[in-house]
């Protein structure tokens, strides 16, 4: 029985275009299979402003790319930068799972896997920041008393 390929989906949310690109996952490497494109008018100074333009460009930039891979995606990982990460983890992810009938709990499921994986990567973490920027804190503020 011939096992099925492997596919890696990326998904980049641009200010004026969505862009998809699909790879086979080969041994250790990637294979170009298909690229997709679509213009998008769903941003305002890197907020979503229209979660129906920035769907339907995810689904026209997908689709494109899928007929030109000859494959169907069951699953992608999306790119998005600067303050834009927020707005789309809000409102614009849960409405596409909520188009394509999922339940929005997978949300909750992959940020906490997020969660697990930047923790085991760096264990110091969060934790580890706050415990010291609380000793900087600390220490500015017994040299501030130390100076009166």
């Amino acid at each position: 029985m011939a096992s099925k390929t492997k596919l890696a989906t990326g998904v980049d949310l641009g200010s004026g275009n969505t862009r998809a690109v699909i790879c086979a996952v080969e041994d250790e490497s990637l294979r170009f299979l298909g690229y997709g494109e679509a213009p998008v008018h769903a941003w305002s100074k890197s907020r979503v402003t229209d979660q129906a333009a920035l769907t339907a460009s995810i689904r026209a930039a997908m689709q494109e790319a899928e007929a030109r891979a000859q494959v169907s995606v069951e699953a992608a990982v999306i790119g998005v930068g600067g303050s834009v990460v927020a707005a789309i983890f809000v409102k614009v992810v849960p409405a596409i799972l909520q188009t394509w009938d999922v339940s929005t709990d997978l949300l909750t499921i992959a940020f906490g896997i997020g969660v697990i994986q930047t923790m085991l990567k760096s264990p110091a973490g969060v934790a580890g920041q706050l415990r010291q920027d609380l000793g900087r804190l600390t220490k500015r503020f017994d040299r501030g008393r130390r100076s009166r």
